[in-house]
């Protein structure tokens, strides 16, 4: 089955792309580490062309013969400056703003640019034209960005060959020619020289800037990888260790006790399932460890382990009442929770239990019913793992009552948190 593709963007879509920037097409998820370090980048650029700016209007202004040129462009491009530093602000410090109207963010930006632009070249005449490399790396990191929401590989040498055959250089070449073909006084043609050489320093800026920042990317994700392989391959030793070491070992331990005559017939089947519930146990131990464990999987092996005894039983939990995810504390908890309720079942000599679970939004209730013949440790005994298990959990946690033939015991467990944190026990019904 082939997998849908998208068709590529034409040259003019991927111009809009960018001008439209990162906003546009980004999922509104929160930003990776690559993303926000980007904008970052983007956000430095911008703030120091902003500096470098105001720190030179004052000279501007001295030898300018109308300072309200220099001083209207000053504020025109602050204006533009703070506009577009919102976004990739707001970017590096980890929020996503995506936008509905790439072809109207595309204009807005266009505008922002060209008046940002222009208003350097006002405030800074000549030489000082070359400080807007900033613009450069500001403008590299929002390319960069653009092209991960876009998926878009970064290409230098076909960068510099679109770049080219753009718009771009049109506009600088039809600036050349007419620097050549019309008789322009030396001054202004050097400030036209001037012009496109920091408007050269600006691209190569935000090519270099694209480069670096694709490079630390592709860095942190082969680490990624790497990490990610080590970790699987380590977790297949630690499996494979636990087949061998663990399991192979019970295996030959029942295996040689069997062949000694040490163990008789008639305690096969007992011995073979007391090896069952160890092994299930060490399955559930694995299934916390993961992260990812449900009510259902975790009183398997107290069901097994009833029927292996010879219990009947009358009662399981549904589907509906199992199916909730624990983290990994709380999983351990309820599981040595169940585990007691259901030992202390077996040992009272129970033939037929009952295991039932309840659960609201804060707390987990299991229910044993048996036919042992009562409970008649009340209050319980100091010592045992049932009066531990209680302590633990805070008054109110268990209930016993008796029955007809036998004793129904049911302890609660919060969940959701830590139990350290103080709250207040709901009983569940």
């Amino acid at each position: 089955m082939s997998t849908h593709r998208p068709p590529p963007l034409s040259r003019s879509e991927v111009w809009v792309a960018h001008l439209a920037g990162e906003g546009a097409w980004g999922t509104g998820e929160h930003p990776e580490a690559a993303a926000r370090l980007a904008a970052q980048v983007q956000v430095a650029g911008l703030i120091v062309v902003l500096s470098v700016m105001w720190t030179l209007v004052p000279e501007r202004l001295a030898s300018s013969a109308e300072p309200w040129i220099p001083i209207t462009a000053a504020v025109t491009t602050t204006a533009a400056l703070l506009g577009v530093l919102v976004r990739p602000l707001l970017l590096a410090l980890g929020r996503r703003r995506p936008l509905s109207r790439p072809t109207t963010a595309a204009l807005v930006r266009l505008v922002a640019s060209t008046t940002i632009y222009l208003g350097i070249v006002v405030v800074l005449p000549g030489w000082r034209a070359v400080a807007v490399w900033p613009l450069g790396v500001a403008g590299g990191a929002d390319a960069i960005l653009t092209r991960w929401a876009l998926g878009l590989p970064f290409e230098g040498p076909h960068w510099w060959s679109t770049l080219f055959r753009s718009p771009v250089m049109a506009g600088v070449a039809a600036g050349l020619a007419i620097v050549v073909v019309t008789d322009v006084p030396a001054q202004d043609t050097v400030a036209v020289l001037m012009l496109l050489m920091a408007l050269g320093l600006a691209l190569f800026a935000a090519w270099g800037t694209m480069w670096l920042l694709d490079a630390s990317r592709r860095r942190v994700d082969e680490r990624v990888e790497d990490a990610v392989r080590r970790a699987r391959h380590e977790e297949h030793r630690r499996r494979a260790h636990w087949l061998h070491d663990d399991v192979c070992a019970e295996l030959q331990l029942t295996s040689l006790r069997l062949r000694t005559g040490r163990l008789a017939p008639s305690h096969v089947a007992s011995e073979l399932a007391d090896l069952d519930h160890r092994l299930r146990v060490r399955q559930t131990d694995e299934l916390i460890a993961s992260g990812d464990a449900r009510l259902a999987e975790l009183v398997q092996p107290a069901l097994r382990r009833l029927q292996a005894a010879g219990v009947r039983l009358l009662d399981v939990p549904s589907l509906d009442d199992a199916h909730l995810h624990l983290q990994p504390h709380e999983a351990r908890l309820f599981t040595r929770l169940v585990g007691v309720l259901v030992s202390n079942a077996v040992n009272a000599g129970a033939s037929a239990v009952s295991l039932l679970l309840q659960h609201d939004d804060e707390v987990i209730g299991v229910t044993v019913i048996d036919d042992a013949g009562g409970f008649p440790d009340v209050p319980l005994p100091p010592g045992r793992g049932l009066e531990r298990l209680v302590n633990e959990l805070g008054p109110g946690s268990i209930t016993i009552e008796p029955t007809a033939q036998g004793s129904k015991v049911t302890l609660r467990m919060p969940y959701g948190h830590e139990l350290s944190t103080p709250r207040d026990r709901t009983q569940v019904n």
